[in-house]
């Protein structure tokens, strides 16, 4: 379906090459497996479930063509997660964070937030 390529799958590559640069950048020591996989997709669904990414789902369908009404201006999920206050101290451990969850709005750094999988 070409709603994916317009909208989700877009941003989970994004935020799929910027976690990649992360990890290689502070030397994280984390191994892709199935497992790993499946929190990692896991994790990104419950954020992409935020109130604050309600216009970006709507707006793969308007651009996919499936409705006429354009949906307001919005902060993509990659550059609110990975963008301004996402590198402060975590909120959790109070190490250099990474990410800026979008249902708390509070920095965690990568283990609280992707390898713990954090839920407020």
């Amino acid at each position: 379906m070409i709603l994916n390529d317009i909208s989700f799958n877009h941003q989970l590559k994004g935020i799929q090459k910027r976690l990649k640069s992360i990890i290689l950048a502070k030397k994280i020591d984390y191994r892709v497996s199935q497992r790993a996989l499946l929190k990692f997709v896991s994790q990104l669904h419950w954020c992409m479930g935020a109130d604050r990414f309600k216009g970006f789902v709507s707006y793969g369908f308007y651009k996919g063509g499936f409705t006429t009404t354009k949906p307001a201006p919005f902060e993509s999920p990659k550059d609110y997660m990975f963008g301004s206050g996402s590198m402060a101290a975590c909120d959790n451990c109070s190490s250099l964070s990474c990410t800026k969850c979008p249902r708390c709005e509070k920095p965690h750094c990568f283990d609280c937030f992707w390898n713990k999988l954090h839920r407020c």
